[in-house]
């Protein structure tokens, strides 16, 4: 998946922008800063994933944006 970036010795941030809906699902996420070599699709691909407890406003699931930072980092 990204073993372009892991062969370069690549590693970074990857900062995000999420709408989370109303059932804690991301709707939709977007790269606001990206590393590249392949780690900007694959933060992409990993928060389609993610599940959240929805936020709440006045005791009811609201949908929020948000911002999450994924980071890749070589052991």
């Amino acid at each position: 998946m990204w073993d372009g970036a892991r062969a370069n010795g690549v590693e970074g941030d990857v900062r995000l922008e999420l709408v989370v809906g109303l059932s804690g699902a991301v709707e939709s996420a977007r790269v606001v800063r990206g590393v590249g070599h392949g780690l900007d699709d694959a933060a992409l691909r990993a928060v389609e994933q993610f599940r959240f407890a929805p936020a709440t406003k006045a005791g009811r699931a609201v949908r929020v944006r948000m911002g999450w930072s994924m980071q890749f980092r070589l052991r």
